[in-house]
C-alpha cells in the first residue's frame, strides 16, 4: 500500500507593539483545532524579524501569541497549500481595541495629539482652519493624502495647552467668540 503524500505548508507570523517595532521575544504557539494534539511554539528568525512554523499540515488552527507585560491575543486560521501570514499588534494590557479587518489593533492614542474632520463645504478655507489652530496653539501634523482628502486634519497641542489638554485660557477666545466666528463662516459659505 503506498504511503499518504501529506502536502505541508508553512506559517509566518509577523509580531508588533504598537509603535510598529517587532517583538522578538513573544511566545507564539500554533494549535490544530480539530484534535487534542500539543501546540508548537513558533521559532522566530532574526533576520526576517518573523515567528515561523514549517511543515505544516494545511487545516484550521487557533494562533495564540502573547509577551510578559502585553495583552495576548489568539485567532483562528487556516492553512491552505501555500505559505499563510498573520499579523498580530500587541498592546498594554486592558488597552480599548478596534479590528480592521482579522487583526485587532491596540488604540494608542498619542495625549497630545488631535484630530478634526472638516466637513465637507468648509475645506476650502484653509486660512480659517490655521487662524483657529494659532489660535489655540495648536502645531499641524502630516496626515496619510487619504486622510487629508477626506478633511482630517491633525494638530499636536503646544506649551501650556499640552499640559492643560486644552483648558481655556483669558487668552484664547470665549465660547460666544468662537461660535460668532464660526456662524460668520456658515454664512459666508450659503
Amino acid at each position: 500500500m503506498p504511503a499518504r503524500n501529506t502536502q505541508h505548508t508553512s506559517l509566518h507570523v509577523e509580531v508588533f507593539n504598537v509603535k510598529g517595532e517587532s517583538i522578538k521575544d513573544a511566545k507564539v504557539s500554533l494549535r490544530p483545532t480539530d484534535s487534542k494534539a500539543k501546540a508548537i511554539t513558533l521559532a522566530y528568525d532574526d533576520r526576517t524579524t518573523i515567528y515561523v512554523a514549517k511543515e505544516v499540515s494545511p487545516g484550521i488552527y487557533e494562533v495564540e501569541v502573547s509577551h510578559g507585560r502585553l495583552e495576548a491575543q489568539s485567532r483562528k486560521v487556516t492553512i491552505g497549500a501555500a505559505p499563510s501570514r498573520e499579523l498580530f499588534i500587541l498592546g498594554e494590557r486592558g488597552s480599548k481595541t478596534y479590528f480592521r479587518e482579522k487583526v485587532r489593533v491596540p488604540v494608542d492614542a498619542d495625549p497630545d495629539l488631535v484630530a478634526v474632520t472638516i466637513d465637507r463645504k468648509a475645506r476650502g478655507d484653509r486660512k480659517f482652519l490655521e487662524g483657529l489652530a494659532a489660535n489655540l496653539k495648536l502645531e499641524p501634523q502630516k496626515v496619510p493624502d487619504l486622510a487629508e482628502k477626506a478633511g482630517v486634519h491633525l494638530f499636536r497641542l503646544r506649551g501650556a495647552n499640552a499640559a492643560s489638554g486644552l483648558k481655556p485660557r483669558r487668552t484664547d477666545m470665549t465660547r460666544s467668540e468662537t461660535a460668532a466666528l464660526l456662524h460668520a463662516r456658515k454664512s459666508r459659505m450659503r
